[in-house]
């Protein structure tokens, strides 16, 4: 360890304001009759705690010392200005060797020349594929089908199917925290109701958080009305497209989960309340298949579920008409199936539970809920002959057969050597601007791809 006289000990403190050091360390030369003199300068007593006789021969005292500055003076240090060292200062910081020497960026100075290597790659390493643009191929039957089927062990795949509650409240007033307690319960994503007795007036009364709610009510007296409780990460919305007459207590929704089957593009979830001894239940019939033949025009693998009281109505022409199916299997009131489900769903969830009513009312709800999980259905592709007819692929043999002068139809002899010539003639075109070509098609693929 260096020594230095008492004037090093100025410098020393002279560099610790101008570098904002915390703790500063002074090795000083002093004599004994000198320690008064530390204590006057440093503004504390030189004890054992902070300062120690290294070498008696030579009276060296080690004094370290805390620093404190505020965070005022530390900012205002920044931008103070700092006077230079005289030269023999420089020195003495060189000497102590805190001086540091500030580096310079790698490579300055240091020329040399770097080798690169070009080489020409020529044929790119991998060459991208394009896909297959299913909305430009035609079907060409034929019998030479290859069939390859790929199996895997594949765990089960989870769809976020709904779960769906239904019940017949005769009035949602007086029973909805009973009916908040089963939605919670039973975690529903969707719960569909009868009966709500609600007016216009009331539709945004009893909301639940996390759900949408979209309701008909009647405007001329009290009594009926439907209402629909949807999670809002169903993204649910009302089917605009379809219009219900005035007279029909039904509302029409839209689902979009998150992660359906290929075989289902979308889910529409009906409610229905049919009043006892209704003169409109042959429109009410009509309504509804009317209404899944237009979902169906622009869904065509939609998902179909049609919940309700239905009363008296006879919903097997519904079934028949437009291929669903009614899967509620226990009454709901006394010993009648009054409150049904029509759907096409019905391999994707369980049986129908039939639950207790809700508070006071006369009949009984109805949870269905889906299956936990399916299996993967094998990987089985077909290989089919198609001919591509591509826009530009088009063009070309509209050109050429409005040039075409059909030189051999012309000159041939007979009207059989004429449609021969020209057949051969356009199937050569065809075959020169649209060529066979053979594709795999999954087994789960559109039919019109």
């Amino acid at each position: 360890m260096a020594s230095y006289d008492f004037s090093t000990t100025i410098l020393y403190a002279y560099l610790a304001v101008i570098t904002s050091l915390y703790t500063c360390h002074w090795i000083v030369h002093v004599d004994a009759y000198r320690i008064d003199i530390l204590q006057g300068y440093f503004g504390c007593s030189i004890s054992e705690s902070n300062a120690s006789v290294i070498c008696k021969q030579t009276n060296v005292v080690a004094v370290t010392m805390k620093v404190q500055y505020t965070i005022n003076e530390l900012y205002a240090l920044r931008n103070a200005p700092k006077p230079p060292l005289s030269p023999n200062s420089k020195q003495t910081v060189i000497e102590c060797g805190i001086r540091r020497k500030r580096g310079t960026r790698g490579g300055k100075g240091n020329k040399r020349n770097i080798p690169v290597r070009v080489i020409s790659w020529g044929k790119p390493r991998f060459q991208r594929q394009s896909g297959v643009n299913y909305e430009n191929l035609v079907f060409v039957p034929t019998s030479d089908f290859t069939i390859i089927t790929k199996t895997r062990n594949q765990k089960p795949v989870m769809y976020d199917f709904p779960t769906l509650y239904m019940a017949n409240l005769r009035s949602i007033a007086n029973k909805f925290d009973e009916l908040y307690a089963v939605i919670k319960m039973y975690k529903v994503d969707v719960c569909a109701i009868s009966e709500s007795w609600l007016n216009n007036d009331e539709g945004d009364t009893f909301c639940i958080d996390g759900y949408i709610q979209l309701s008909k009510s009647r405007s001329s007296r009290r009594g009926g009305g439907v209402l629909v409780y949807a999670r809002d990460d169903l993204y649910p919305k009302p089917v605009t497209n379809i219009r219900v007459p005035d007279n029909l207590e039904v509302i029409w929704i839209q689902l979009r989960p998150r992660r359906l089957p290929r075989e289902v593009s979308s889910l529409f979830v009906a409610v229905v309340y049919s009043p006892p001894n209704s003169n409109s239940e042959t429109e009410l019939i009509d309504h509804i298949i009317d209404s899944v033949d237009v979902i169906r025009s622009r869904h065509p693998y939609a998902g179909i579920a049609i919940l309700g009281d239905f009363n008296r109505v006879d919903t097997d022409g519904i079934c028949t008409a437009v291929s669903l199916k009614q899967i509620v299997e226990e009454p709901t009131r006394n010993d009648a199936i009054l409150d049904k489900i029509i759907t096409n769903l019905q391999k994707y969830y369980k049986k129908c539970e039939i639950k207790c009513p809700v508070g006071t009312s006369d009949h009984n709800a109805i949870l269905w809920c889906p299956l936990p999980s399916f299996a993967h259905r094998p990987n089985t592709t077909m290989r089919r002959t198609v001919r591509p007819m591509k826009d530009s692929d088009t063009r070309a043999f509209g050109r050429w057969i409005s040039t075409y002068s059909w030189t051999e139809v012309h000159d041939a002899v007979s009207s059989e050597v004429k449609c021969n010539a020209f057949c051969g003639t356009l199937k050569s075109a065809m075959d020169h601007f649209f060529p066979l070509k053979r594709v795999n098609i999954h087994e789960r693929d559109k039919p019109w791809g």
